[in-house]
């Protein structure tokens, strides 16, 4: 049978249509259940091909304007650009928003430069503090015998000791993930 929708299917597309969740559209048409029903009755209803064919049709001159062309864009700006009774300012902005719409100007580009590899930095600047602490010797040594004498020196903030070989080995050595 080739029924067409009635009244409370009606309203429901055209609230849908409008902007209104599934939920509220579904109260909203007039039918008398809880929210939670309502949310899994709408889902249904809006899965039906003639609601969603219809609900497709009351949205597309929503769409339509909203999606101008970009030669409708550029008329617009044409006649900004060329009404003498705008501000000068105004048309000369129109004129160059028209000339990068039709792609009189190369387009804004962001070069980023990443510099050398973290991984490789990191492997460098540990090859470095390695080499540095094994020309000075132990921490016991740096430190003029004193046990304590360099404990905020050879502790990082994650309480790994510099002076760690097997540490300074591992990050040499490290792979990258």
């Amino acid at each position: 049978m080739n029924r067409p929708l009635n009244v409370r299917q009606e309203r429901f597309c055209e609230f849908i249509a409008s902007g209104m969740s599934g939920t509220d559209a579904y109260i909203a048409a007039g039918y008398k259940v809880s929210a939670e029903v309502a949310a899994v009755k709408a889902c249904e209803l809006v899965r039906k091909g003639k609601v969603e064919t219809k609900i497709a049709t009351l949205r597309k001159p929503q769409t339509v304007k909203a999606l101008l062309t970009k030669d409708r864009h550029r008329e617009i700006l044409m006649k900004v650009a060329e009404d003498p009774n705008e501000k000068t300012q105004d048309r000369l902005r129109a004129i160059e928003i028209d000339a990068k719409l039709a792609g009189f100007f190369a387009p804004d580009q962001l070069t980023v430069d990443t510099g050398p590899n973290l991984l490789d930095e990191i492997r460098e600047r540990a090859n470095r503090v390695a080499s540095i602490l094994n020309r000075r010797g132990s921490p016991a040594e740096a430190g003029n015998g004193h046990p304590n004498a360099n404990a905020n020196r050879t502790s990082h903030a994650n309480g790994l000791s510099l002076w760690n070989p097997a540490i300074c080995a591992r990050i040499n050595g490290a792979q990258e993930v």
